[in-house]
Parts: structure tokens; sequence; C-alpha cells
């Protein structure tokens, strides 16, 4: 039986996939390929269909244990096996899952500032055509939206509460199976944030992988023609399929994935976050922030500047 050794946890729209993408170049280091959900839908894979927001999930939803593990029979002779599901560190059920299958599994989170983390969450949506209210309207529709089972990527405000999330996890694994970083690492010293991830997985720390290039960037584009193209050539088809066995090798289907990556990002431009806003969401989120930096025990008032 074949179970990830480690898992990325989130925080959604804080770098896990650009995270993902850099710890899957690592020779000692196998990333499951798709989101799977599996520990947060298993019982209910239907749970997140709030006026047809199921697709917000992304990735696949896999509900049996053979099917999953089926998925890392690939990973060979990697010493660290992982997948990337940022919506496991919101979720209980997904932690108490967690635990169940596999209780010592090493954990890393990546958190950003929770303002701008939940207007990134809504750029994203703007991006892919799925929100349509401005970002204030937004965040007073939430709590309805949530009534109405929209998935975790539109709970702008809530998933930026930190603290809760961080401490569930430190309760249920101990904080030495969880490795905390922030956005402002991977942004500052993407190299440095990896040293550190694979001293934490236990492969060599002294590799270098290229982290020039920022994967699932929000924005919205300039051209949806091109914005369309881009998408359907990151999701997984019958042609990728076809073109995988004739390009086998992770490498070259890596700069396949750059080239595609570096054209959407090039296609996008950021909307304005309103100072007045996100000032009004900072004095929302403080006391969470102070609690959290106590937790964690590392200066948070770069966040409440």
């Amino acid at each position: 039986m074949t179970l990830p050794n480690f898992l990325v946890i989130g925080a959604a729209k804080s770098g896990t996939t650009s995270l993902m993408q850099y710890l899957d170049q690592h020779p000692e280091v196998f990333m499951c390929p798709v989101k799977t959900h599996f520990f947060d839908l298993d019982r209910d894979p239907t749970r997140f269909c709030g006026s047809n927001k199921v697709s917000q999930r992304g990735g696949f939803i896999i509900t049996k244990l053979a099917e999953y593990e089926a998925i890392f029979e690939a990973a060979g002779e990697a010493i660290a096996i992982g997948e990337t599901c940022d919506v496991y560190l919101s979720s209980e059920e997904a932690a108490q899952r967690i635990h169940h299958y596999i209780p010592h599994v090493k954990l890393i989170a990546v958190l950003r500032q929770p303002a701008d983390r939940a207007f990134s969450a809504y750029t994203h949506l703007l991006r892919d055509g799925k929100e349509t209210l401005s970002f204030a309207a937004a965040l007073a529709q939430e709590p309805q939206r949530i009534a109405e089972n929209y998935a975790p990527i539109w709970h702008y405000l809530r998933r930026g509460f930190y603290y809760e999330q961080i401490k569930m996890y430190m309760d249920l694994f101990g904080p030495d199976q969880l490795l905390v970083f922030l956005y402002d690492d991977l942004c500052e010293d993407a190299q440095g944030l990896l040293r550190d991830a694979f001293q934490f997985l236990g492969v060599d720390p002294e590799y270098q992988v290229d982290a020039s290039i920022q994967y699932n960037v929000s924005g919205l584009p300039r051209s949806r023609m091109v914005h369309a193209i881009t998408g359907l050539m990151a999701k997984p088809n019958r042609l990728k399929a076809l073109v995988k066995t004739f390009i086998p090798t992770r490498r070259v289907r890596r700069i396949a994935r750059r080239f595609k990556n570096r054209l959407r990002m090039r296609n996008l431009e950021r909307p304005e976050f309103q100072a007045e806003l996100r000032r009004s969401l900072i004095e929302d989120f403080r006391e969470d922030i102070l609690k959290l930096q106590s937790l964690l025990q590392r200066d948070l008032s770069m966040w409440l500047a």
C-alpha cells in the first residue's frame, strides 16, 4: 500500500500550486499530479454544489482508497511522496481523516496576508468568469453563499482566519509534523524556503530547482481567447494523455507547463484592491493575526500594515 508521506494542505491562493511545481522538480520527490480531495470529500463528493459551483473544487474527485493508492504507485523509489490540496487546511473532516489514514504524515502550510488572500481568491474567480459581483458586494454575500453550499474558494473572508485552522492541525499531529511558511517567504526567498522544505521532507536540501515562475496566478485576462486556450492546455484530456505516451519524461512535460504558464501570466493584469476596503479587512483579521503570531512565534506585524 502506497500513500503520501507528506501533504501541502493550503492555504488557498497562497502559492501552493507554485510550491507543488517546485517540489516536483526534485528527483527524490513525487507529487500527485492532481488535487484528489480524497480527505475532504470522500463521504460526499457532491457537497459543494451550490449554484452549480461544484466545478470550482478543481482536480479529480477520488472517493475510494484503492483509487487513491493507485495514483502513488508511480512514485517508484521517491523518498518524499506528496499531494497538494488547499482545501485540507480549512477542513476539520480532512484533518481527522488524514490522521486516520496517515497519522505520521508531514504537513506543509503556506499562509498569505488574509486580506490579500481573499482578494486573490476573488480575482481568481473573476479570471475564470465565475464571479460577477464587486469585491465588496461579494464579501457581503459570503454568508448567504456559504449557506447555499458554495465551494470553499468562494469563502473569501472565512478561509483567512488561520489561527483555528493551524491550531487544529498542531493539536492533532503535533508541531513537529507541521511546517508553516509565509507567502512572503516564497516571494522573497523561494530557494531558502525550498531548502527548508526539502530538509523537512528528508531529501537533498541543496538540490536547486527553477522557482522563477509563478503558477495559477489570479488576474483579469486581457484576451479571453488566450485565457481559454491556456485553460484547456492545463486541464486533463485525451489529447494530453496521448501526448504523454510520446513525450513521457517529466522534464519535457515541465518545459511545456512553463511555456503554457508564461503565456497565461502575460495575458493577465491585476485589478486594483481598494485601499479603504483592504484596511477594513485587516481590522477584521487583526485579532486572529495576533493569535496566530503567538502560536507560530513569528512576527506578523507586516500583515497589519
